[in-house]
């Protein structure tokens, strides 16, 4: 079990049609992802990831925030399975690389004192890609820093909207025209080993 923790930056879009960069809707998250499973071999990790990050609006979205006085953050969330390579495993110095897919959730939401809005996403992460190196602390704890790229692919797309003078509006589509989107993340991760 490995936990991982640091900051994500968004590229790429969400709807080839509709949206622009996806850095125009959110700005730098912070993950905490748990990466749970077994050692198949001294060198083979087979399990499964689960992760939650927080931020704020980014870009274009960020701009309208501050012009309509909302409070805005987003959130994501992502979970699949995974496999990593330990090219020396049980060693003080590991290297490692790791090849994940799963889903994805986007969430992103503005408040002010009369008035609330969001926007949700969902859909298919194709590619997760992660390295590290993990240092041994003692005979079962090691740390170490990484680097992560995935890539993803919205598929639906969800809106409400809901204020004090006016009539509550939701709103959900697919997206036939998906674009794709990537998180380039950097961090530090601690595992234990039983």
């Amino acid at each position: 079990m490995a936990a991982r923790t640091g900051v994500a930056v968004p590229f790429g879009t969400v709807d080839s049609n509709k949206y622009d960069e996806l850095s125009d809707l959110v700005g730098a998250q912070f993950p905490l992802v748990l990466d749970v499973g077994v050692r198949v071999a001294r060198a083979l990790f087979l399990g499964a990831f689960l992760g939650g990050s927080i931020g704020g609006a980014g870009g274009d979205m960020s701009a309208a925030c501050s012009a309509s006085g909302m409070s805005c953050y987003s959130t994501t969330l992502h979970a699949g399975f995974q496999l990593q390579v330990h090219t020396r495993g049980g060693k003080n110095a590991d290297p490692w690389l790791g090849y994940g897919l799963g889903y994805e959730w986007l969430h992103m939401a503005g408040s002010s004192s009369d008035r609330t809005t969001a926007y949700s996403f969902r859909g298919i992460e194709l590619l997760q890609l992660a390295f590290g190196i993990d240092f041994r602390l003692n005979e079962r704890w090691v740390m170490g820093p990484f680097i992560s790229y995935s890539i993803g692919q919205f598929g639906h797309m969800s809106y409400s909207s809901s204020g004090k003078d006016s009539p509550s509006q939701s709103q959900e589509q697919s997206l036939s025209n998906a674009g794709t989107h990537e998180w380039f993340g950097i961090g530090v991760r601690v595992g234990v080993n039983p």
